[in-house]
């Protein structure tokens, strides 16, 4: 094998494609070195004797050796997970967690995508340690409610400040779709939130969105979603028309002797002769008068079996139904040396549990 006198190559990272300026590049086993220029490139003159491997690595980055050769090489470093400190987005910017001395919680774009998101304002649910969040509604569409210091006023408004990349938010959350967010910051104390002044009084929700990534290239995404959903618990065992009587007699019956001090007979007799007025005149049995539908003794006229209209109405299935919930996304990103782009577009149809429920 020839002797290599000299060696180039540009070094980029994995992430975007972009070139790595202050790149480490040293000579396996020497001191013999250099570091990449702003377009990532270096070149090493006088190349040792039997030196073989060049030692590449970036803080932040995983280290990669590679044979030494007189053509110039393209290294890819990949960021090193374990020496990442998580960066959080503040009001001024950014900020490494480990120097972050005020009050804060981040939600991922992890943490967002392992669930299935309908609204923003999900996935703030069990994510972030001491704020409340709140579905006063079922209705497909509406937004949960958010409490991060808590309830400071009556009658004034709790909610905090959204602020979605740098601007102020007065929108409706559930307009915002879930899959075009890449991370959120609860800022939570006074010194976090100054910046805001007063408006942010309730605490301050910072959203980030997505951008374009990787050079000169063009991706297109698609991805749909299909969910059921139904009761959260079962349906109530439901009185007959029979058992329906036979509870009205006894309340009717109860109401005379508590409320109008009558005895137990006369009570009965009475609850007998007023019952059916007291279901607003309708007595649906063919065939059995009114006051012999219950009897004095509370018993039950085995006459009575035959309806004068069909038994045929289920108002929890004219009410309920199966729920379902469809979603299509589709984006195109876009980078190129002066510009990026990131678009994207959905079409999400929701009907509720209950009849009339629809988004």
């Amino acid at each position: 094998m020839a002797q290599v006198s000299k060696v180039t190559g540009v070094v980029i990272s994995a992430e975007d494609n972009e070139p790595i300026m202050g790149a480490s590049i040293l000579i396996k086993g020497t001191s013999l070195g250099t570091i990449t220029d702003i377009d990532g490139r270096y070149v090493i003159h006088n190349i040792p004797a039997g030196a073989k491997l060049l030692q590449i690595s970036y803080v932040g980055m995983i280290t990669q050796e590679i044979p030494i050769s007189d053509k110039e090489q393209t290294t890819v470093l990949s960021i090193d997970s374990k020496l990442i400190d998580e960066v959080i987005v503040v009001a001024y910017g950014t900020a490494k967690k480990s120097s972050f001395t005020g009050s804060a919680s981040v939600v991922g774009e992890k943490a967002l995508e392992k669930r299935t998101l309908t609204n923003v304002m999900s996935a703030i649910e069990g994510n972030a340690p001491g704020v409340q969040v709140t579905s006063a509604s079922g209705q497909p569409g509406s937004s949960p409610s958010l409490r991060i210091r808590g309830f400071g006023s009556i009658n004034g408004s709790s909610a905090p400040l959204y602020v979605v990349d740098g601007a102020i938010y007065n929108g409706a959350m559930g307009d915002l779709n879930p899959n075009d967010i890449e991370s959120m910051t609860i800022l939570k104390d006074a010194a976090s939130t100054a910046l805001y002044g007063s408006s942010a009084g309730n605490g301050v929700v910072l959203i980030t969105t997505k951008s374009a990534k990787g050079a000169n290239k063009t991706t297109v995404t698609f991805d749909t979603k299909l969910g059921i959903s139904g009761r959260a618990i079962k349906e109530y065992k439901k009185a007959n028309p029979k058992e329906t009587y036979l509870i009205g007699w006894e309340m009717l019956k109860n109401s005379y002797i508590n409320g109008s001090g009558k005895d137990e007979a006369t009570a009965a007799q009475m609850a007998t002769d007023n019952l059916i007025d007291n279901f607003g005149g309708y007595n649906i049995y063919a065939g059995v008068k009114n006051n012999d539908l219950v009897r004095p003794d509370g018993s039950w006229n085995p006459a009575a079996t035959t309806y004068l209209w069909a038994d045929d109405m289920d108002w929890e299935d004219a009410v309920y139904r199966t729920g379902v919930r469809q979603e299509y996304n589709v984006s195109l990103s876009n980078k190129g040396e002066k510009e990026r782009q990131l678009r994207f577009a959905r079409l999400s149809e929701r009907t509720g549990i209950a009849s009339k429920h629809e988004l």
